[in-house]
């Protein structure tokens, strides 16, 4: 199952996306379906390949190849990986454009939020341990010095 999010993405002039919210633990699940204009009208993407750099809020970058969907309609898709979203706060990113190994394009930025999930791995190991807890509970020990009959 995959979350797609629709952006447009311009060479030449500023785009205007809504900044969407993905979770920690969106796994290889957020596919971003992008098209790609140069002012009104499409840019082509017949043989090039698609890039996008995304900078998270740790200052770490992260490249993610996608593919051409429908080159001369300038259509890509890029499915994020782990890395993506594996950092909490405010995301930046461009696509770039390849022709071969040379970068021939770069769009306007866009953003997108990741938030804490929930579940998270802390909240497995806690969870691990609530039978052993819980029977400590019951039967009245200590745990780590605290006397749970008071």
């Amino acid at each position: 199952m995959f979350k797609p999010f629709d952006i447009v993405l311009d060479v030449s002039n500023k785009s205007m996306n809504d900044m969407f919210e993905v979770s920690t633990n969106d796994l290889n699940t957020i596919r971003l379906d992008i098209k790609v204009k140069e002012g009104l009208k499409n840019f082509d993407l017949t043989g090039k390949i698609v890039r996008l750099a995304i900078q998270k809020p740790d200052k770490t970058v992260v490249f993610q190849t996608g593919g051409v969907t429908n080159g001369a309609e300038g259509l890509c898709e890029v499915t994020l990986s782990r890395q993506a979203n594996v950092v909490e706060g405010r995301h930046e990113a461009e696509l770039m454009i390849f022709e071969g190994e040379t970068a021939v394009a770069v769009t306007t930025k866009f953003f997108y939020n990741v938030k804490k999930a929930i579940l998270n791995d802390n909240a497995v190991k806690r969870t691990s341990d609530f039978p052993a807890i819980n029977l400590a509970i019951q039967a009245g020990e200590k745990l780590e010095g605290i006397d749970l009959n008071t």
